[in-house]
């Protein structure tokens, strides 16, 4: 059975809509038939279109609490519902945080984490009356996750962010579903700014293990899957969405040259070793010269029986007892006898019986 998402007749809300990973949601939830509003503080540099269809543009401040009261009273009244809210605006100037001082970082957090938490409690009467349920995705960050050097508060706030809607799954449930799109990095027309020239963008794709950065639509094929209802049991999940992560810097400290195949062929070497003519010879010489003290029991063993060949030295040391010879284990008869010459005085055994139950002076134990 093939089931496709179709979102006609839902209306959704994307903050930070109108460029980079933001215009890409937007266009992602236009091709799947809904109705899209994309807010910013400006407007896109052209109509944003997909699938025949266009996205509304209404311009806000969202650092405003009152200007976020306004956004979402106009939705109500143009649309009389909201189906989906997509916490999308955020970002953050390198810098860091010792140097940017704290009124700036105060203002990074403001913009990825009270922003989000101020458009969701604005939203709330809209979502939790929208028949069928309604869905919020914050769009976090792999730097919550992780050391963010050059963006600590950044860091910060969206690891806040992934918190808060964590506690909202659970406070807003059943009505609304609450999730995290977890992004790492991904392709803007603003990615130079942050990588460097096309070159540099290209070596750091590498990095990641799919070999390249994400796409602004895929970003927005994830945030139109936890609007529809084939999550409709996804609530309170983090969705990565990063290519498979970063490769583990200490693994490239570790092993700077992950072929080392070339240099293993040395494995050979030991089989020139004087010992190691016989086929099992590979095996037991690299042993022998980490243990010299088995070379006096082998000069030893030889001399004393040359005739036996070099398999039965061994075997030959206890023929002072003819008896023992045949059985398998000859050698362990030599070690129990001489424990048992001081464990044999002739006291216990010449005493009868009936004395084990008298008590025994000190002298007798």
């Amino acid at each position: 059975m093939t089931r496709t998402i179709d979102l006609a007749g839902r209306v959704a809300l994307v903050t930070g809509g109108t460029r980079g990973v933001g215009a890409g949601i937007t266009r992602a939830l236009l091709a799947a038939g809904a109705q899209v509003v994309a807010c910013a503080r400006r407007p896109p540099d052209g109509p944003l279109t997909e699938a025949g269809r266009t996205a509304r543009f209404l311009p806000a401040d969202l650092r405003d609490p009152e200007a976020v009261a306004g956004l979402l009273q106009r939705v109500r009244d143009d649309y009389g519902r909201l189906d989906t809210l997509v916490n999308n605006a955020g970002g953050t100037p390198y810098g860091d945080l010792a140097e940017g001082g704290a009124r700036r970082a105060a203002r990074i957090v403001e913009l990825n984490l009270l922003v989000p938490l101020t458009v969701s409690l604005a939203a709330y009467p809209l979502l939790r009356g929208c028949p069928g349920g309604a869905a919020v995705v914050m769009v976090g960050s792999v730097s919550g996750s992780r050391p963010s050097p050059g963006s600590a508060a950044y860091g910060a706030a969206k690891a806040g962010l992934e918190n808060l809607a964590r506690s909202l799954a659970v406070e807003w449930a059943p009505e609304v579903r609450v999730n995290t799109v977890v992004l790492g990095m991904v392709r803007t027309e603003r990615s130079e700014v942050h990588y460097g020239t096309a070159e540099q963008l290209a070596a750091v794709g590498r990095t990641v293990p799919l070999r390249r950065l994400a796409e602004p639509g895929e970003a927005g094929d994830a945030c139109v899957y936890l609007a529809s209802d084939l999550a409709g049991y996804i609530s309170g999940a983090s969705l990565a969405v990063h290519g498979g992560g970063e490769r583990p810097a200490f693994l490239a400290a570790a092993h700077p040259q992950p072929r080392i195949a070339p240099d293993t062929p040395a494995s050979p070497e030991p089989q020139a070793a004087p010992g190691a003519a016989s086929p099992p010879g590979p095996l037991v010489v690299p042993d022998i010269p980490a243990r010299p003290e088995l070379w006096p029991v082998l000069d030893t063993a030889a001399p004393s029986e040359p005739q036996a060949g070099p398999d039965t030295p061994a075997r030959r040391t206890p023929q002072a007892a003819p008896d023992t010879a045949a059985p398998p284990e000859p050698r362990v008869a030599p070690a129990p006898l001489a424990r048992r010459e001081p464990q044999a005085p002739p006291a216990p055994p010449t005493r009868p019986s009936a004395e084990r139950g008298r008590p025994r002076p000190e002298g007798e134990r």
